[in-house]
Order: C-alpha cells, then structure tokens, then sequence
C-alpha cells in the first residue's frame, strides 16, 4: 500500500470516528432520559418486584440522583486521567453493568446500589454536550448540536411509547 493510500484511509477512519463521536453523546445523554423515564413508569411493578415500599422506591431515586452529582463533581478528574473518549466508554459499559445488576436485584438495598451505579455512570453525560463546544469546529458543531438536542428528544419520547406496550 502506498503512502499516500495509507493516508487516505486515515483519513476516511479519522472522519467516521469523529463522525460517530457527536452520535455517542448524543445516544449516553438519550438513554439517561430514557432510563429515568421508563423507571418512573414503572415505579409500582419495581416495587412490587422486590416488595419495596413508596419510602424505599425514594431512596431508590435519591440514590441514582446523589450517584450523579458525584460523578459530576469528579468528571473532569476521570477526564483528565482516560481521555473524554475513554471515559465515555467507560461510563456507558459501566452504566450497562449496572444495568444488568439492577435487573438481577431482589432486594430494594440491591437495587438502590446498582441504581447508584447507573446514575455515577450515566448522569453526567448532559454535562458532556460541552465537550461539543470544545471538539468540534465552528462549523461542525451545529450539527453536532442539532443531534445532541434530538436524542435527548428521541429518548424522552419513545419511552412512553415503549413503556405502554411493554405494559401492554
């Protein structure tokens, strides 16, 4: 392969990595929306689940929302130390871990812990659209934008959708 072959293909790699880097956000910040939605709805079947009561389903909320804050206070530390790309990677293979031990849960103190774990992992990514600001050239960072604002839109709006046939 010649040099220059070489370099186009960088090149190529180079815009569809950065291509799908607006995208990411976009899709961590959607699915904290999403997540937080089809929670509440479906608050009672949670509770009847691990026979929580209304006191424990706050602390279940408490919970992921004092987990956020953290992790907001401290971002920029994770930041600095994995890169914003590594850190968000982290975050949302993390939040899916999470996930997956909330699923697992048969207590409400279980549930509150992986609930915590969701909310440290995947809460500040609406903090992470400043990285759009930073990242993306002038002319690029409208689009960037108008896909952060979407997903957050699409994430809020389908879980309602979602949720009722889920329901169903």
């Amino acid at each position: 392969m010649t040099a220059a072959a070489l370099d186009r293909t960088q090149a190529i790699a180079a815009r569809i990595r950065d291509g799908f880097f607006p995208w990411a956000i976009a899709l961590a910040t959607g699915l904290d929306y999403f997540d937080n939605s089809i929670f509440s709805f479906f608050t009672s079947y949670i509770a009847g689940g691990i026979s929580a009561s209304a006191d424990e389903l706050v602390w279940l909320s408490s919970t992921y929302a004092v987990a956020s804050v953290l992790d907001i206070l401290q971002q920029q530390w994770w930041i600095e130390r994995l890169g914003f790309k590594r850190y968000l990677a982290g975050c949302l293979f993390l939040f899916a871990a999470g996930g997956v031990a909330a699923t697992l849960s048969e207590s409400s103190f279980e549930l509150a812990l992986a609930r915590g774990v969701q909310g440290y992992f995947i809460g500040p990514m609406m903090s992470a659209c400043r990285m759009i600001q930073t990242k993306f050239t002038p002319q690029r960072r409208p689009m960037a934008m108008r896909l952060f604002l979407f997903m957050i839109l699409f994430g809020v709006g389908l879980a309602p959708l979602i949720e009722g046939y889920l329901v169903a």
